[in-house]
């Protein structure tokens, strides 16, 4: 229950203790309810976020609250506010007028303020909306300490559907509470999951995206909501597929964290916007379906994304992505999903204290410590390297089991490629230095000899020289990573065609 309503309960008791017959407040002869409403709040602070949405910030019970102007909570609370006062509604077209007047003041002041929901920081400190009725954060300090403030330096909204995170309690084992309650086939992975969940409580990214991809009976949506549970807990832990690019941008402006479940296809349009949302990108669309006017939503998002088929398979998804495979649980060792949950409500308090203490230690820590050699995400990489003494980690751990997994996924590209396989073929036929170039006709010809005619049938075959062009260039970060080198040029002349060019890189292929 939003806090406004205890307000607006102890503001009933105080009028009911007042005279019989006397009104709760008084009216001025000819005032509008508008203007009525208006004198209720003269103290609401007002600004514009660095975007230009217009918000208010509120003083309810000892705590303040930031809401935006135009949303349906601080309607409410401007209702209860009227009606608390002079114990009757306010009418619709009153409590318009009144919102109108408060966004044009916000708009008028000038005062620009950054907002955050749920992490955001201020200088090197961080804080975390604990989401409670009393607005409480955890501030996280370059000290090396964390602690609950009641008002936290920044400002914080909350979106709906938005739940509360547990009170932090120190001095239990976080760690091994979590790796009991995480299904997954080795340290190692448990160690990417734990570095994943570090990545993504910083206030910035880039965030890597955690793909849950196994058979099902093997825990993939538990540990999925377990997860949003533990950073970014909300009334529908996870969900189901966008239907399209709008949808998935203002999913993520309402929400820290994003988990789709049961997901069986990425589309090219899904793919590269989950690319955007992790390394930070906008989406522009129309504010209105009848004018020209343009909103533009820029965010960076931590992502999980769980499925029984290989849902990642496009090798720009594939560097932002961390692949877990859960294994299968036996029925001997199965449980009901309640009944794991119960247990992870109680040493949820306890997890979350450990991950505040890593973070904040890191954060003591000083700059990133930089790995021996920076992959993409080259941010996430640092800061895991920063983690990694305060995780009883051996120096260089995070930097191995990451590029392992890396390796695998673009093993799993690969595969999935239509043409992965092949290329591999042919660059293993090559001697190291060596080089074959075609024109891109001849590669498609070459291609097409190579495979069978029913693998020719299937929709991902190219079927054109742009096509092989275009399904190499996709899969160019994985051929690298197996030993292939590709380059493209033109043949000079006068119809500049197009020529392909293999080579095999340090004798891997």
């Amino acid at each position: 229950m939003p806090s406004y309503h205890n307000a607006k309960r102890q503001s009933s008791q105080d009028a009911s203790q007042s005279p019989p017959g006397d009104p709760p407040a008084p009216f001025v002869s000819g005032e509008s309810q508008g203007t009525r409403l208006l004198r209720l709040v003269p103290n609401i602070e007002l600004f514009l976020t660095p975007e230009g949405r217009p918000f208010a910030t509120i003083e309810i019970d000892g705590h303040e609250e930031t809401h935006r102007i135009r949303s349906s909570t601080f309607r409410s609370y401007l209702h209860h506010l009227y009606f608390s006062h002079y114990d009757r509604a306010i009418c619709t077209n009153a409590l318009e007028e009144t919102v109108g007047s408060l966004e044009a003041r916000a708009c008028s002041e000038g005062r620009v303020v950054a907002v955050y929901l749920r992490f955001g920081e201020n200088g090197r400190k961080s804080y975390v909306d604990l989401g409670n009725e009393r607005w409480e954060a955890v501030e996280i300090s370059p000290s090396g300490k964390w602690k609950i403030v009641k008002r936290p330096a920044i400002k914080f909204w909350r979106s709906r559907g938005t739940l509360a995170l547990p009170r932090p309690v120190r001095g239990q084992d976080g760690a091994g509470a979590l790796r009991r309650l995480v299904n997954v086939k080795t340290d190692d992975q448990f160690h990417l999951i734990v570095a994943w969940s570090l990545g993504a409580m910083r206030p910035r990214g880039p965030h890597p995206i955690l793909v849950l991809n196994s058979e099902q009976g093997s825990g993939k949506t538990t540990i999925a909501k377990m997860l949003r549970a533990l950073l970014d807990p909300h009334e529908a832990p996870v969900r189901g597929m966008p239907r399209d690019e709008h949808d998935l941008f203002i999913s993520a402006s309402n929400g820290w964290l994003i988990a789709l479940d049961n997901v069986s296809h990425l589309p090219v349009w899904l793919s590269d916007a989950f690319c955007r949302l992790s390394s930070g990108g906008g989406f522009g669309t129309r504010q209105l379906y009848s004018d020209d006017e343009e909103v533009v939503f820029c965010v960076q998002r931590p992502i999980i994304l769980n499925g029984i088929e290989e849902i990642v398979t496009r090798s720009d998804l594939m560097e932002r992505s961390i692949i877990i495979d859960p294994p299968p649980i036996s029925t001997n060792r199965r449980r009901p999903e309640q009944g794991v949950m119960r247990e992870f409500e109680q040493l949820r308090p306890a997890i979350l204290a450990w991950l505040f203490d890593v973070t904040a230690q890191a954060l003591a820590a000083g700059a990133y410590f930089e790995p021996s050699s920076l992959p993409r995400m080259a941010d996430f990489a640092a800061w895991l390297a920063a983690c990694e003494p305060f995780l009883g980690w051996k120096e260089g751990h995070f930097e191995s089991i990451y590029l392992a997994n890396r390796h695998e996924s673009h093993q799993i590209t690969l595969d999935s490629s239509p043409i992965g396989r092949h290329v591999l073929a042919i660059v293993s036929e090559l001697a190291e230095g060596s080089k074959w170039s075609w024109a891109a006709a001849d590669f498609l010809a070459i291609l097409n000899k190579a495979t069978t005619s029913q693998e020719k049938k299937s929709p991902e075959w190219p079927r054109s020289p742009r096509a092989a062009s275009e399904a190499l260039r996709r899969i160019i970060p994985s051929l690298r990573e197996a030993g292939v080198g590709v380059t493209f040029s033109r043949k000079p002349g006068g119809n500049r065609e197009r020529i392909i060019s293999l080579y095999a890189l340090g004798g891997k292929a």
